[in-house]
């Protein structure tokens, strides 16, 4: 509608995984292509995080914890949310996610 603001990365996060959990896959990969289209600079990951819960919700395991990798590289604190995201349940007896996860001595 003209006049209203654009959805925001979270808005347009969570739309796609509601739609992927609805089983609405082609709604929640056309949204997954938004978000793969916003802007990096300054997001601190925060798209990419979207995008990496989305291909954990999907069954996309390798590309989720890629993703993850590459939203702490753009910035994306590593911290508890980590652990209690639910949209991240699959991967947690993931190898890679496992390893990622680790704690560094």
């Amino acid at each position: 509608v003209l006049g209203e603001p654009a959805p925001t990365v979270d808005e347009i996060g969570l739309r796609a995984l509601l739609a992927a959990r609805l089983g609405d896959t082609a709604s929640a990969i056309r949204l997954e292509r938004r978000l793969a289209a916003e802007p990096r600079a300054h997001s601190f990951g925060v798209p990419t995080v979207w995008q990496a819960r989305l291909a954990a919700v999907l069954g996309r395991r390798d590309s989720a914890v890629a993703l993850l990798r590459t939203a702490f590289a753009e910035g994306r604190e590593y911290d508890l949310w980590l652990h209690r995201d639910i949209d991240l349940e699959s991967l947690r007896d993931y190898p890679p996610f496992v390893t990622l996860t680790r704690p560094k001595p």
